[in-house]
């Protein structure tokens, strides 16, 4: 018969798969004595989940737990980890594309004297919490225009970072308004960038070329002898 008393447990992890909704883990469990965990009693262990942010390694929080030997959680990592998070001292709110760490560890409650053992946790693994893409508009007054006249591009973005706008314009603020006076038929896109990628949005605004005023040709020439 086991000791149970004496019992550890002790997993080897597979690297998580880590995004905002989902942690999946692997499992290969042996006990302390390096014998093989039955698949009963894996149904019976707790798997813990740990996460704290890159660079506040000492404020660490347990964000959810799977019971009955279940490889994955589902949940929203940021709103779980600050739910919890909010009575560990020291901890920093998490925030979309903060970088975390997250590990995983199990317990076993002994049938013999009913307490529950931790096993270490497993490696971290680093992973960037995802926000919503980036977005972006703009659109020109007027849209069309005689050489000469000018036009003001208005754009908008959102859950960007950062923003810019080609033909030698370059970087803008997310959100506002600028004045061109193209010579010809130009097209001006907007690009809205955040950490997880960018957006684009285009507008041109048309140049049209005024009729220089003048006389007509003269009709036929003739010459007389």
């Amino acid at each position: 018969m086991k000791r149970w008393r004496w019992l550890i447990v002790a997993l080897v992890f597979a690297p998580l798969v880590v995004n905002a909704e989902t942690i999946s883990w692997t499992w290969a469990p042996t006990w302390a004595d390096n014998t093989a965990v039955s698949a009963a009693d894996q149904a019976k262990m707790t798997a813990y989940l740990r996460l704290w942010k890159d660079g506040a390694p000492a404020a660490k929080t347990y964000f959810g737990e799977a019971r009955n030997g279940v490889s994955t959680w589902t949940d929203n990592i940021l709103l779980r980890a600050n739910e919890f998070g909010a009575s560990v001292p020291g901890w920093v709110p998490l925030k979309a594309w903060d970088n975390v760490y997250v590990t995983v560890s199990a317990a076993f409650r002994s049938p013999t004297d009913n307490v529950e053992r931790d096993s270490p946790e497993s490696p971290s693994v680093r992973h960037m919490i995802k926000g919503p893409p980036a977005a972006a508009s703009i659109s020109a007054n007027p849209a069309s225009l005689v050489r000469g006249s000018c036009s003001t591009l208005t754009w908008n973005t959102t859950n960007a970072f950062t923003a810019s706008i080609n033909q030698g314009i370059g970087s803008v603020a997310l959100t506002g308004s600028r004045q061109v006076c193209p010579t010809s038929t130009t097209p001006y896109t907007i690009t809205a960038t955040n950490p997880g990628g960018s957006a684009a949005a285009v507008v041109s605004v048309v140049v049209t070329i005024p009729t220089q005023p003048g006389c007509n040709a003269p009709g036929t020439l003739t010459i007389m002898d």
